[in-house]
């Protein structure tokens, strides 16, 4: 990253019931410049804070709290529209199983991070969802405005940038959302 700062004035928010793990993930965000660093213990608590307060980043353990788990609580923040599209979200877990990471992937975070990773991991993670994020950002401004033909648009402008198929699946599912079922399995069957 040769002397660029590229986090400075980011506000990150971690979320885990455990206090020495919230610390840790604290830790390893400050490692990397992210100094605006809050804290939930709760699902609850989370969905208090993102009334309130944007942030940039939101790092969530899989099993939070009892309950609901990360999944369902990205799920629920979606459909409540506590989450900007422009957020970052990842789930934080131990479980390295497959079928705990297919599962985790069906409800589309930004990223899965294993526990224990190191402060090189996450910045490189970091940098590639926020890379993503920047890259998607007339998608996901259409989206929070609910100009989905014109996200259509933006999503094939980026069909042959880095993230070309995320855009197609992004379009598939706004075709499909707009009751375009033909060009949606196609493009489907395409990806």
């Amino acid at each position: 990253m040769k002397n660029e700062k590229p986090f400075t004035g980011l506000k990150a928010l971690v979320a885990d019931r455990h206090t020495s793990v919230r610390a840790w993930l604290r830790d390893q965000l400050m490692a990397i410049g992210i100094s605006g660093v809050a804290q939930s213990h709760t699902a609850h608590d989370l969905m208090l804070k993102l009334r309130t307060t944007h942030y940039d980043l939101i790092l969530c353990d899989h099993q939070l709290d009892n309950a609901q788990d990360g999944e369902e609580l990205l799920t629920r923040l979606r459909k409540d529209k506590l989450l900007s599209l422009r957020t970052v979200f990842f789930i934080v877990t131990g479980e390295n199983a497959y079928h705990h990471v297919v599962i985790a992937a069906e409800h589309a975070p930004d990223d899965y991070l294993v526990k224990p990773f190191t402060g090189h991991i996450l910045s490189r993670r970091v940098v590639r969802a926020l890379m993503k994020k920047k890259l998607f950002i007339k998608v996901h401004g259409f989206l929070e405005v609910g100009e989905i033909e014109n996200a259509i648009f933006a999503c094939d402008a980026l069909v042959h940038e880095k993230y070309g198929l995320d855009a197609m699946r992004i379009k598939a599912e706004l075709l499909g959302t707009l009751g375009r079922l033909e060009e949606a399995g196609i493009l489907y069957n395409a990806i």
